[in-house]
């Protein structure tokens, strides 16, 4: 690494961006007129498991947060890499592009193993999503607002000064 955040500042962006972004994430989908990411897990938990609504609804956002997490964790190793504007774009799209094809296996392969505690088929996932839809939109502003939040860290490590 080129030495642009520190591994604690890594640690640190990752989480607070990965916390925001998740959270306005889950905000924005009802401008799309989807169903919660968090919602349909808690009911599939319900359905599938012996969970209250309130385990089901914890359990969601925590997996929601951690998925969030990761992946900020992703893009902020790679800014903290290189963070200029080129490659920030094309991490967007990139990573954008990538969670929003694997998000429906993943998200019913995480249902199915949290809601019956037990590993489901591969063969009893659906296909990878790879419609230019809602879902792509949401992912790439994820990452958006994402390096938004590092281009500020970024900016503030680099100006003694910034409050």
């Amino acid at each position: 690494m080129q030495g642009h955040f520190s591994t604690s500042q890594i640690i640190k962006y990752s989480l607070i961006s990965g916390i925001v972004a998740g959270v306005l994430f889950i905000a924005f989908q009802s401008l799309f007129a989807m169903g919660t990411i968090t919602g349909r897990h808690a009911q599939t938990y319900m359905e599938l498991g012996a969970y209250s609504i309130l385990q089901a609804s914890v359990m969601a956002w925590l997996v929601h947060l951690l998925v969030s997490i990761a992946y900020a964790g992703v893009s902020t190793i790679i800014f903290a890499i290189n963070p200029s504007i080129w490659v920030s774009i094309a991490q967007t799209v990139a990573l954008g592009w990538v969670t929003t094809l694997l998000a429906t296996p993943a998200n019913v392969f995480v249902m199915k193993l949290l809601g019956t505690l037990s590993v489901p088929a591969l063969s009893s996932l659906p296909p990878v999503n790879t419609s230019i839809d809602a879902k792509l939109v949401l992912h790439i502003a994820f990452f958006v607002l994402v390096i938004a939040i590092l281009y500020v860290f970024h900016k503030r490590s680099n100006n003694p000064n910034a409050s």
